[in-house]
């Protein structure tokens, strides 16, 4: 890890790793799940990019759009709620930028009442664990024929 500080310009999102298959948009302590979720993909010969989103507000909206011209799914990742989150932000972008070819996974905490428990239990109930990520996304790909 990279102990020199430097400065984020604002709203401008970080590629981690390129994509070829799938790009993960991963937000704030998702992002290493989904590190390590583009490895155990890889071994599936899934070839999965990693971004660190860094923004919900404002979007990184010219990255957005590069991906979308090389990438054809797209998997937003957040421990906060669905409902209004940042892979809804995503979705609207996308929607309002007639994006419709990019299919689009959201991953994140389901609009109910959630039960009380430790962190990592809840992340692993609701599927947002490197494991459960990567369950949902082979699900989500043969749901739409990419592989």
């Amino acid at each position: 890890m990279d102990t020199c500080f430097a400065e984020i310009p604002i709203g401008k999102a970080e590629l981690l790793k390129p994509a070829k298959d799938i790009v993960f948009l991963a937000v704030g302590a998702m992002v290493e799940p989904c590190q390590q979720a583009s490895l155990q993909l890889a071994e599936a010969g899934i070839q999965a990019g990693v971004v660190n989103a860094r923004f919900i507000k404002p979007l990184d909206e010219e990255m957005i759009r590069e991906l979308a011209r090389e990438v054809g799914i797209f998997v937003t990742v957040e421990d906060n709620s669905l409902a209004c989150g940042f892979g809804s932000a995503v979705l609207e972008y996308m929607n309002a930028n007639q994006m419709n070819w990019v299919k689009l996974l959201r991953l994140g905490i389901p609009d109910k009442f959630i039960e009380h428990g430790t962190r990592q239990n809840l992340l692993s109930q609701y599927g947002l664990t490197s494991e459960g990520i990567c369950k949902k996304v082979i699900a989500f790909m043969k749901q739409y024929g990419a592989r």
